[in-house]
């Protein structure tokens, strides 16, 4: 059943279908004639019917404006679809868009080549790590070229209200959040959600990253916004208080890395160190994601000169405490 929660007067959320982890969000801002949508939900037609729905009882129409917080397919994957139907503006981080369109085209040969690569760094089991598969997005391909960029700091008038660009790390590499200007309405993408927070890995792309530092960089920038501001999150129901939640999703990622620091007291690969940093229920549910979370743990403490890592002549990383 499709899920319509009319938050409040032109702002409505779209609840859409997710397998993995239950639900993802989209909204809907403003009049029709002068609308923001804000993400998109997967590709697929559970999805689709989601937003045929809307659009049949006549709230989604005259889009101006799709705004895609980031690359990823659960909020990117109705984007061809919509803006072609509405003619709208597709607005991104120039970071967040040339991620998709590389990973929407790139040969599936060669994106299993760096993923493989990365798990065997992490010390995943070969066995397991053959099992895997990066995630697909060749259903968006070719994704759509045109797009406005979005820069940190910018400001943009959509959906009758006037926002601030405020783009951050961690999540992913550029994530765009829209902060209303009267600041009632903070729209954070997968950057914020309640409970424990956004995931925050390492990509196989870009194994030596450092996305925690930028997500610590990123939540404490967050320290203005009133209390009384209504998030706006990926997933999830939208919440006030964004304060107490910064505070306890920086909590638990300083929870992992002291748990971390108090393991590693010989060289250990990414994959040894996982049952130290998570449960066993988190790393049943998270899967294939967990070496990435656990190697942002890693390669924090790395950057730091918390942790000396070792690569061996086969490519294995091993960290030890410094």
């Amino acid at each position: 059943m499709t899920t319509i929660d009319f938050l409040r007067p032109g702002l409505t959320r779209l609840d859409c279908p997710m397998p993995r982890f239950a639900s993802v969000n989209a909204y809907v801002i403003g009049s029709p004639g002068h609308q923001l949508l804000i993400d998109t939900g997967m590709p697929g037609l559970a999805t689709e019917a989601v937003w045929k729905d809307a659009e049949n009882q006549g709230l989604v129409s005259g889009v101006t404006d799709l705004v895609c917080t980031h690359m990823h397919r659960d909020h990117t994957g109705q984007a061809p679809r919509l803006l072609a139907l509405h003619q709208a503006k597709l607005r991104m981080s120039p970071a967040e868009h040339s991620h998709i369109t590389w990973a929407s085209s790139a040969e599936e040969s060669r994106r299993q080549s760096a993923t493989q690569r990365f798990l065997h760094m992490a010390g995943v089991n070969p066995e397991h790590a053959q099992k895997s598969r990066p995630i697909d997005y060749s259903m968006l391909a070719p994704f759509p070229p045109d797009y406005a960029p979005l820069a940190d700091g910018d400001h943009l008038a959509a959906g009758g209200i006037n926002w601030e660009v405020i783009i951050g790390g961690g999540h992913s590499s550029a994530g765009v959040c829209l902060l209303s200007e009267d600041e009632t309405l903070f729209a954070s993408g997968d950057q914020i959600l309640s409970g424990a927070g956004p995931h925050v890995s390492v990509w196989s792309e870009t194994p030596d990253a450092d996305p925690l530092g930028d997500y610590f960089a990123y939540l404490d920038r967050l320290a203005f916004i009133p209390e009384t501001t209504l998030v706006l999150p990926g997933h999830g129901k939208p919440f006030a208080n964004l304060s107490a939640q910064v505070t306890k999703i920086a909590a638990a990622h300083h929870r992992r890395l002291d748990a971390i620091m108090a393991s590693a007291n010989k060289a250990m690969t990414v994959q040894s160190l996982s049952e130290f940093a998570f449960s066993a229920r988190a790393a049943q549910r998270f899967g294939d994601l967990l070496p990435g979370m656990v190697m942002s743990l890693a390669n924090y403490l790395w950057h730091r000169e918390k942790l000396i890592r070792t690569v061996t002549d086969d490519g294995v990383a091993l960290f030890e405490k410094a």
